[in-house]
């Protein structure tokens, strides 16, 4: 048999060379490829270049972090003041004027209606209408320009109404002093003397006479006293009024002859 049939009839029994179970005396050996070897030295290299890679990284990403935070900040600024100045016509507009104009129409408002108060003498709601529109433009000096004069005219006011008070109370105190005048028709009745100067009309011996009269003329509107006799008198008198001196009685009776004209001083 030549040598090539041999290798294929080997080849048909058993198929290769490792699947053979003659070692034609030879030991087995366990080998591992060279290959992975050279992985094992290139692991090894990859993790201690990349712990140093990693340090450099974290180093790395934190100057990162920092310089975006800086360049987040600076595009925040950028837009606003590209919004407040560049674009700022739109935003301004709704930011400042809109308010601005609204502030000032509700300003008028307010000195309108505290304009109409102060005009109508109605002070308390001049003063607190005046009072509101300072609030909404506090450096205004017109509303408090007008609540100085409202409190200059209140306080002057109050002066006069204290004055008037005072005299009226002075005028009270004098009247109280001074007799009070009887009701028409009731004559007041004098039975001793008080030392004053009495005007007399009539004089008659009967006490119920001289009452007649008395109270006859009462009625008409003169008041009357009934001076009644007293002592050595015999004479009941009917006084139409007495004063202090014998000069005031006098001149007071010659004023009214004309209606009584027997009219004499007497001191009862």
């Amino acid at each position: 048999m030549s040598e090539e049939n041999k290798d294929d009839n080997l080849e048909n029994d058993g198929g290769g060379f490792e699947d053979s179970d003659d070692s034609f005396g030879l030991p087995n050996v366990d080998y591992k490829p060279l290959e992975e070897e050279n992985e094992d030295t290139a692991d090894s290299y990859n993790i201690d270049y990349q712990g140093d890679e990693e340090e450099g990284s974290r180093e790395y990403d934190r100057e990162d972090v920092e310089e975006k935070k800086k360049s987040y900040t600076g595009l925040i600024v950028t837009i606003i003041l590209v919004v407040l100045l560049g674009g700022g016509g739109t935003a301004g507009y709704f930011l400042f004027w809109v308010p601005l104009q609204e502030s000032n129409k509700l300003y008028a408002e307010k000195i309108k209606v505290a304009d109409g108060h102060f005009e109508g003498k109605l002070w308390a709601e001049a003063k607190t209408a005046y009072e509101e529109a300072g609030k909404v433009k506090p450096k205004d000096i017109y509303p408090k320009n007008k609540i100085k004069e409202i409190e200059d005219i209140l306080a002057a006011e109050a002066k006069k109404a204290a004055e008037e008070a005072a005299r009226l109370a002075a005028e009270a105190a004098e009247a109280a002093k001074q007799p009070v005048a009887p009701p028409p028709g009731t004559v007041e009745v004098l039975d001793s003397r008080t030392g004053r100067y009495h005007v007399v009309v009539t004089s008659n011996v009967d006490e119920d006479l001289a009452m007649d009269y008395a109270k006859r003329i009462s009625l008409a509107g003169t008041s009357a006293k009934l001076l009644k006799a007293t002592g050595k008198s015999l004479y009941n008198r009917v006084s139409i009024s007495d004063f202090d001196t014998y000069a005031e009685a006098q001149t007071h009776a010659d004023g009214v002859k004309a209606e009584f004209a027997n009219a004499w001083v007497v001191k009862y």
